[in-house]
């Protein structure tokens, strides 16, 4: 891998680690409707050293997100069904590995884009947001702004959907990556570990990342 920083953590480690420290990644990953995984690039890179390969994978995920609470309905044949989210999440996933395989230390990734997180957007876009002026606005103002079409559903939402931000990997994993070098590209998150949502910086796979390395592997590219 070209000025390769080795890794400490191997991805059948950081599935390990996901399993048993952070499962919700898995029931989120299976719960969500994923549609589409595509490699839009594959990029060969100049190795450090002589006949060992390298390539970064570019990769686009499509998915729709479901929380609770899930509304359940019945499909054209009658069959029970359970619905929510219909606006799909967009994220770009760079994958740079020395050996396609789930052994090697030498990888790095990134999910999402790397803009800054915007904790207060503006009012007229996310639909949500008025229940923290509830308080102080008057009751013409709140019927106002809930007729409003806003384009995004909640901050987390508009993050994503907007900026292409992914909350799960700037919060909870990039500093962890860094530390372990596995992140790729340059670290725009601090030089602290996440306090509240991973003080230990656990190397663990968030659920678009676990989807990617599933449909690898299913391909045939990545070898256990």
């Amino acid at each position: 891998m070209a000025n390769v920083i080795q890794g400490s953590v191997s991805l059948e480690q950081a599935i390990k680690n996901t399993n048993e420290l952070f499962p919700s990644r898995f029931e989120t990953m299976k719960r969500d409707v994923v549609k589409r995984i595509q490699i839009q690039k594959v990029v060969s890179l100049s190795p450090d050293r002589p006949d060992e390969p390298a390539v970064a994978y570019h990769i686009r995920s499509k998915s729709w997100p479901q929380y609770k609470p899930y509304y359940t309905g019945k499909d054209k044949k009658g069959r029970k069904t359970a619905y929510q989210r219909s606006v799909p999440h967009y994220y770009n996933i760079t994958l740079e590995m020395d050996e396609m395989n789930l052994h090697t230390l030498n990888w790095k990734i990134v999910l999402g884009s790397l803009k800054r997180w915007v904790k207060k957007p503006p009012q007229s876009s996310v639909k949500t947001i008025y229940k923290e002026n509830l308080k102080r606005w008057d009751k013409r103002r709140i019927e106002r702004h809930r007729q409003q079409r806003s384009l995004y559903l909640d901050v987390g939402d508009y993050n994503s959907r907007k900026l292409g931000i992914n909350a799960d990997f700037i919060f909870r994993c990039a500093f962890a990556y860094w530390t372990h070098g596995h992140l790729y590209g340059r670290n725009y998150y601090g030089n602290v570990p996440a306090a509240k949502t991973n003080p230990q910086s656990i190397v663990f796979l968030p659920k678009h990342v676990l989807n990617v390395v599933v449909k690898l592997m299913e391909m045939g590219i990545l070898k256990k």
